[in-house]
């Protein structure tokens, strides 16, 4: 019988929704989304929130990149990090899906962050280079295409970059499957982990 308690749904092991959310406007932003399908990325965005914001720099402007914009939750929310520290800085979010891009678009608008944000249509791999070239980016958000050679790619694309800032990346469906894979070659290559 115990080993029932162990088999629950995934959304049965979600914590209750709390009544006070932070960042409530990322929440209010997306309406059209049904309350019964929270959307599970509220505990991941603390951690997102959390490491954005101790790669921050006070002393010249800080540079964001997210690869795959989707909605524009995770864009909102790092364009909140500068918005709330009143650090100079930017984000460069890059949307291969024209639907995608417009709603991104939409999002960051009416949440009042535009100021913050670019939100780049096209390839990630190809648009990073044209669009970062050679400046420090502060923190990287690799959440496109969750395939183990599109992340290999994106973090080729940006590694000197991160490097020379002393950033750091953050990757979305980490847990198992390709984007795992990646992150262990990532390791074997350039010798770093976390």
């Amino acid at each position: 019988m115990t080993e029932f308690k162990f088999m629950r749904s995934y959304r049965d092991r979600l914590p209750p929704r709390p009544s006070s959310l932070p960042l409530p406007q990322l929440y209010t932003a997306q309406k059209y989304r049904s309350d019964k399908l929270w959307s599970p990325c509220y505990p991941a965005w603390n951690l997102m929130y959390y490491t954005c914001l101790t790669s921050l720099k006070p002393d010249r402007p800080n540079l964001l990149v997210e690869t795959g914009a989707g909605h524009g939750c995770s864009t909102a929310l790092l364009a909140q990090t500068l918005r709330e520290t009143g650090l100079d800085g930017h984000v460069h979010s890059f949307e291969i899906n024209e639907k995608q891009h417009t709603i991104t678009q939409f999002a960051v608008a009416k949440m009042g962050l535009a100021d913050y944000v670019t939100v780049h249509l096209g390839r990630s791999t190809e648009r990073i280079p044209e669009v970062i070239a050679d400046q420090p980016v502060d923190f990287a958000f690799i959440d496109s295409l969750h395939t183990t050679e599109n992340c290999l790619a994106e973090v080729d694309c940006l590694y000197s970059n991160v490097l020379a800032a002393e950033g750091k990346f953050l990757f979305d469906n980490a847990g198992c499957g390709p984007v795992d894979v990646a992150i262990c070659r990532l390791k074997e290559k350039y010798g770093v982990g976390g």
